[in-house]
C-alpha cells in the first residue's frame, strides 16, 4: 500500500491526474482510447504486476518439481468468467488453455487475485472447491458496487482539490459536502453488507490551503441555526442529529421576503421553545414548528431520520418559513394534511 500511495503522490506532484490507455486490434491499429484516474490505475497496475511476478515464480517452481498437477486458488469475489476453474486441480499441461494464462482477462491478468501452485495430492477436478456460483456472484456484485462508491469518493475529492486550487469557496464547499456524502455511502454500504472498508481505494493526494479550509469550516458553522429535539414531542420519530441548519439557498430565498427575514435571528428560540409542533402526514420526515411572536410564524423542518437512507448523515434543515394564522392551521388539521404532536396550551 505504501508503494501505491508513493506512486500516486509522485504522479500528482508531476501534474499527472489521468492515465490514457489505447486499445488496438490484431494489426496494431488504435480502435479505442480510455482515460483512468491515477489512483485506481496505479493500484491496479502495481497489484496486478506483483501477482503476475509471484505467479510466474510459482509456475517455475512447479516446472522444476515436474508436478503433473496444479491447484488453482479460490476466493469468494471472483469474476464470473473465472468461476469454473477456480478451486480446481488441473493438469500442468492444460493450465494455459483452461485459465487463459498470459491474456488480459485470464489468470494473473488485470485485477485477478488467483494463483496456481504445484499439487501432489489425490484430489482432482472440483474436489477442493468450496464456494457455489451463486455465492460468488453475490459477493462479486457487492464488491463491484463498493468499487463504484469508492470511485465516487475519489471523483469528488479531486473536484474539491480543483476548486481549492482556484480559491473558490462556494464550489469547494459543495464538492466537500459531496465527498462526505459519498464517504458516508461507502460506510453505510460496507456496514450493512458486512464488508471491509478499504480506505486506500478512496485515497487522493490533497494539497494545502489553510485559508480556504478555515473559511469552509466557518461557513459550515454559520449554517447551524439551532437545536430541535423531536423526541420531546413524539417517540415515533428518531433523527440522526438534533442540529438544524439553514443553507445558503434557503437563506437567500428568505432575504427576498423582508417580513420573514427579520425573524431569522429568532430561529434558535423558536426551535427551543415552540408553541406547537405538527407532523406533515404526507411526509414522515417533515414537521411544522410554530411560535407566536408578533404573529404566528411557522418553520417547516425536514428531519434527517434513521429511516432516511438516501440522505443519511445530513442535518435537519429548514425548508420554509412563513406567517400562518391559527385559522389556516385548523383547516389543515381538518383536511388531514397535518397532525398535532404538541400544543403548549393543552400540553398534548
Amino acid at each position: 500500500q505504501e508503494a501505491i500511495r508513493t506512486a500516486i503522490n509522485d504522479l500528482s506532484n508531476s501534474g499527472i491526474t489521468t492515465l490514457t490507455y489505447q486499445t488496438t486490434d490484431e494489426n496494431g491499429n488504435v480502435i479505442g482510447i480510455r482515460n483512468y484516474d491515477i489512483e485506481g490505475t496505479v493500484r491496479r497496475e502495481v497489484l496486478t504486476n506483483a501477482r503476475k511476478l509471484s505467479g510466474a515464480i510459482n509456475l517455475e517452481v512447479a516446472n522444476e518439481l515436474e508436478s503433473e498437477y496444479l491447484y488453482i486458488s479460490e476466493h469468494l469475489r471472483c469474476r464470473p468468467s473465472h468461476f469454473d476453474w477456480q478451486g480446481t486441480i488441473v493438469k500442468r499441461n492444460d493450465f494455459v488453455r483452461i485459465t487463459h494464462y498470459g491474456e488480459v482477462d485470464g489468470i494473473y491478468g488485470i485485477n485477478c487475485e488467483h494463483y496456481a501452485e504445484a499439487y501432489f495430492g489425490e484430489k482432482r477436478g472440483d474436489d477442493l472447491k468450496h464456494y457455489s456460483q451463486e455465492e460468488c456472484e453475490e459477493a462479486y456484485d457487492l464488491s463491484q458496487h463498493q468499487r463504484y462508491l469508492e470511485r465516487g469518493v475519489r471523483k469528488w475529492t479531486r473536484k474539491s482539490e480543483m476548486f481549492k486550487a482556484t480559491d473558490d469557496l462556494e464550489l469547494y464547499s459543495k464538492a466537500k459536502d459531496k465527498v462526505k456524502e459519498w464517504q458516508l455511502r461507502v460506510k453505510d454500504f460496507t456496514e450493512e453488507n458486512n464488508l471491509k472498508r478499504d480506505f486506500t481505494r478512496e485515497y487522493v493526494k490533497k494539497s494545502q490551503n489553510s485559508k480556504l479550509e478555515k473559511q469552509y469550516k466557518e461557513h459550515k458553522e454559520a449554517e447551524k441555526v439551532g437545536i430541535f429535539d423531536i423526541t420531546k414531542y413524539t417517540k415515533d420519530i428518531k433523527t440522526t442529529t438534533n442540529e438544524v441548519i439553514l443553507n445558503d439557498n434557503r437563506r437567500e430565498h428568505l432575504k427576498k421576503h423582508p417580513e420573514i427575514e427579520k425573524y431569522i435571528p429568532e430561529i434558535k428560540k423558536i426551535l427551543n421553545d415552540p408553541d406547537s409542533v405538527y407532523l406533515e402526514l404526507s411526509k414522515e420526515d417533515t414537521v411544522w414548528v410554530v411560535k407566536k411572536l408578533d404573529e404566528n410564524l411557522k418553520i417547516t423542518l425536514k428531519l434527517n431520520t434513521f429511516t432516511n437512507k438516501k440522505e443519511k448523515g445530513y442535518k435537519n434543515s429548514i425548508i420554509q418559513m412563513q406567517i400562518l394564522n391559527e385559522k389556516r392551521i385548523k383547516k389543515y388539521i381538518e383536511k388531514g394534511r397535518i397532525k398535532e404532536l404538541f400544543d403548549k396550551n393543552n400540553k398534548k
